[in-house]
């Protein structure tokens, strides 16, 4: 019969350089223990839990395998792998993929690294989601970069954050060092195909850079031009300020500032100014009930 109890042990992955690279946990049953067990390098019996674990051992990584604790219970040991994964920095991934070539640049849960295998997949893979708009489109990867990570690395470098993405220049070319550059999900969205451009004193231009521009807001845009405004109309006339600031006394702010300064709320506020129609004075003189 097999104990009800469950105990861990807490093992540590040291490299040749008797670095720790990874931390795992092994479930051990005091009865029937070999049935659950497998042979490591150094013929101890344990089952590795996760499957990164045993991967390692099975591509012959130069690991060494150390006992940090044993006779665990479950909490004790996420406690203490926790404590050991924080204490040296360990990047715990898990991967039920892991072969010998991925560590051959070190690189291979990074940032970069996801952006090349998304890359190579949306242009090579059928069954991927987005392969209709890239693969059957006729958007190819270039020789280099589909066959080597390091050569796309090299061209491509680091990306500045974690909010970039890998962006194509021309959106009608492939993937390749010319029309690649690193860009945030923004700047992308003003350079695809589905993005409408509009037309003013002979510049043609995005909505979103119209709005800089003219400093006005990119929804009241998009709202005058829904409700069937032209382009002249929509860029030249200007916001409705009066409903925003407020004078008095000859003060002149916003409603905010207002509400800060008489201890109102801003929505009861505003509901007096935009809804009730009240004058300024009232609105800022009445008490709130």
């Amino acid at each position: 019969m097999r104990c009800n109890i469950n105990l861990y042990y807490l093992y540590v992955f040291l490299d040749k350089d008797k670095i720790p690279y990874y931390i795992g946990q092994t479930l051990y049953y005091k009865q029937r223990k070999q049935s659950h067990n497998s042979r490591v390098k150094n013929k101890k019996y344990t089952s590795f839990k996760y499957e990164k674990a045993r991967l390692l051992i099975r591509e012959g990584f130069p690991l060494k395998i150390k006992l940090l604790h044993k006779n665990l219970n479950k909490k004790q040991a996420n406690t203490l792998e926790s404590y050991y994964i924080n204490k040296y920095k360990l990047a715990n991934t898990l991967d039920k993929k892991i072969t010998k070539k991925s560590y051959k640049h070190g690189l291979c849960y990074t940032q970069v690294y996801r952006a090349w295998v998304n890359m190579r997949a949306r242009c090579n893979n059928p069954k991927n989601n987005e392969f209709d708009n890239y693969g059957k489109r006729g958007i190819k990867v270039c020789k280099s970069w589909d066959k080597s990570f390091l050569s796309f690395y090299k061209d491509i470098g680091e990306p500045p954050s974690k909010k970039h993405s890998l962006e194509r220049i021309n959106n009608n070319k492939g993937y390749s060092k010319l029309n690649c550059k690193w860009a945030t999900m923004s700047q992308q969205a003003r350079n695809t195909r589905r993005v409408k451009k509009l037309t003013y004193r002979g510049i043609n231009k995005t909505l979103v850079e119209w709005s800089e521009e003219l400093d006005i807001s990119y929804t009241t845009l998009r709202k005058r031009l829904r409700d069937g405004w032209d382009v002249e109309k929509t860029f030249n006339t200007p916001l409705n300020q009066h409903l925003h600031l407020l004078t008095y006394k000859g003060k002149t702010q916003n409603l905010k500032k207002w509400a800060e300064e008489l201890d109102i709320n801003v929505k009861t506020l505003r509901d007096r100014v935009n809804k009730s129609k009240w004058g300024v004075v009232k609105a800022l003189n009445t008490p709130v009930n």
